[in-house]
């Protein structure tokens, strides 16, 4: 009888380490196979929960130290916990690619060659080790082929010869690459890379499989978590001009301080050749440090501020905004002491940022205020960057869930003073914000209960500093723990009523997306 319950025990713990090691990979995967994000999200309290490490470690230690019978307990307790967690949110696993295959079976193998030389007690402690083996020997892999691959796109490279508009910041990157993309259409054959992707990989993919041999510009969107990454990609593509969007503490736990993000985004303008480009947001305090750098270094900049902050800056672009609704934006623009009036149909004031950049990356490619007028009104966001959906009930809609940086959120937040009704935001707060999150959390905490009525916090993690900051004003906090049948009845009950206004701010849950995917709207 004791042969028989060891045995089930055992089936029981290989069970839970199977649907443990698919929880770790999925968010491995989640985390672009990186470790310095995976172990950034493994040291807040939603990644020790989420990635069941305190169950993990309780099963350890019952096993360890205490009696049999209350490991049994135990044992099975989280067996129930994580039936139930299946049964309301899904099973958790990742899309199985080649590289999130390679890392599922690490995880796997691992537990059960250190069940077969030890026992069940060393596979679930190997679960808190495997991670870092399956990241690092499937990036060894990554690596091989990333070397083959960049040979081919320089060969390509080579051959078509464009001149390059690298794109870099901490917010604002892709819609001002497709403002810039669409601006130079007007005279140039133009490539881009293709929605959000910004990494050497992703670039190196462009190029070799969209990247035409007629191409006269490539717009390059680039991205970084840590300091060296952006040269990788100027050394294979060699800007001519370089934009910096503006620079915030986003994905400051990655990068460590506010210094580096400035210095891994210069290393964008340190790759321009003779007669390079800088153009630079000087609103933003951290790209006029920059701007300085660069003109110390011989560097020509263009530099842009929107707003009353131009008065007290020397800007070769500035901008004010005359009229905002719904429907778009009118802005005034002073370049070189002459003003010109154009209409966009961008929702938001603050994307008028990205369209000075814009304009003058197409000054400088030679186009004029007369080429840049007809297009105006074709500049569009991304997809789920501040779209704006009405639906045949009667809500109004606003989906930023493309990404969340601290200004990008604050923006959001100005744009709902358009809307008149009661007003819901959805967001899972914002990621990697390192020492300065709680901080972050509580002003956008105190900006919400200025401006809304209701805030569903569709993950756990950020809701201490939230309500600091909300501290009595909104009258309803819901939190989630992620149950998709709960964030999807709730979205839904907001959607149907008439009036009301939500704002989707930072990538939603699949249970949201599916919602917004299938409601009804005009607009």
């Amino acid at each position: 009888m004791e042969n028989i319950v060891d045995l089930v025990i055992k089936l029981v713990l290989i069970a839970q380490i199977v649907y443990e090691s698919l929880v770790i990979t999925y968010w491995v995967q989640q985390k672009e196979y990186r470790w310095d994000r995976f172990r950034s999200f493994v040291k807040s309290r939603e990644g020790l929960f989420t990635l069941n490490v305190h169950f993990i470690a309780a099963k350890v230690a019952s096993l360890f130290f205490l009696p049999f019978l209350i490991s049994l307990i135990i044992v099975g307790f989280i067996l129930l916990v994580y039936l139930d967690k299946i049964r309301t949110k899904g099973l958790t696993r990742p899309i199985f690619t080649l590289r999130a295959r390679e890392v599922y079976l690490t995880l796997v193998s691992l537990a059960f060659l250190a069940s077969a030389v030890g026992s069940i007690i060393f596979a679930q402690l190997s679960l808190l080790i495997s991670p870092i083996i399956g990241v690092y020997w499937s990036g060894l892999l990554v690596r091989r082929t990333l070397r083959k691959e960049v040979l081919q796109a320089e060969a390509v490279f080579r051959n078509v010869k464009p001149k390059v508009v690298g794109v870099t910041g901490s917010y604002g990157k892709t819609t001002t690459k497709e403002f810039i993309a669409t601006l130079l259409s007007r005279k140039y054959v133009v490539a881009k890379t293709r929605g959000g992707e910004n990494t050497l990989f992703a670039i190196v993919r462009t190029i070799i499989h969209n990247l035409p041999g007629s191409t006269q510009v490539f717009v390059v969107e680039m991205g970084a978590y840590k300091r060296g990454e952006i040269k990788h990609i100027t050394d294979i593509v060699r800007p001519t001009i370089a934009v910096v969007t503006g620079i915030e503490p986003q994905h400051l736990d990655l990068f460590g301080s506010i210094k580096n993000i400035q210095l891994t985004k210069y290393e964008l303008i340190e790759s321009l050749g003779k007669g390079g480009v800088a153009v630079l947001n000087y609103g933003n305090s951290y790209c006029r440090q920059i701007g300085q750098w660069a003109k110390e270094s011989g560097v020509k900049v263009l530099s842009y501020c929107l707003g009353p902050r131009q008065r007290s800056l020397a800007v070769d672009l500035s901008a004010r905004v005359l009229e905002m609704s719904g429907k778009g934006v009118k802005v005034e623009f002073d370049y070189k002491n002459k003003k010109k009036t154009l209409e966009f149909k961008f929702a938001g004031a603050h994307f008028v940022e990205n369209a000075m950049a814009a304009i003058l990356v197409a000054f400088v490619m030679g186009l004029d205020w007369k080429d840049v007028g007809k297009v105006s009104d074709e500049l569009s966001t991304y997809e789920k960057t501040m779209k704006v959906y009405k639906t045949k009930s009667g809500a109004t809609i606003i989906d930023d869930s493309h990404n969340s940086t601290p200004k990008a959120f604050e923006a959001a937040l100005a744009y709902l003073d358009e809307f008149q009704g009661r007003k819901t935001v959805f967001t899972p707060g914002i990621i990697e914000l390192g020492s300065v999150s709680d901080k972050v959390h509580t002003r956008l905490g105190k900006l919400l209960a200025s401006k809304v009525d209701e805030v569903v916090l569709t993950r756990k993690g950020f809701e201490s500093a939230l309500k600091k900051g909300l501290g009595s004003s909104v009258k309803i906090l819901k939190i989630s723990d992620g149950n998709p049948n709960y964030l999807s009845e709730l979205f839904k009950e907001s959607a149907t009523q008439k009036g009301i206004i939500i704002l989707l701010e930072g990538k939603m849950p699949k249970a949201i997306s599916y919602q917004l995917e299938n409601l009804e709207t005009d607009v």
